[in-house]
């Protein structure tokens, strides 16, 4: 699968991560929903950019 989407999808999820973290803290399920969506994106481009967010 061609890498674009995932790359458009980690630039729109990981301000969303930061701003739920801030707003709800990093327990919420939402935040957490977020985060896991981001790791899966992160294995699928192999680690090659930013890390992944904590949870």
């Amino acid at each position: 699968m061609p890498r674009a989407p995932y790359v458009e999808a980690r630039r729109i999820l990981e301000p969303l991560h930061d701003d739920m973290c801030v707003v709800y803290g990093p327990d919420d399920e939402d935040t957490v929903e977020i985060a896991d969506a981001l790791a899966r994106i992160y294995l699928t481009l192999d680690g090659t950019h930013r890390e992944a967010p904590e949870t």
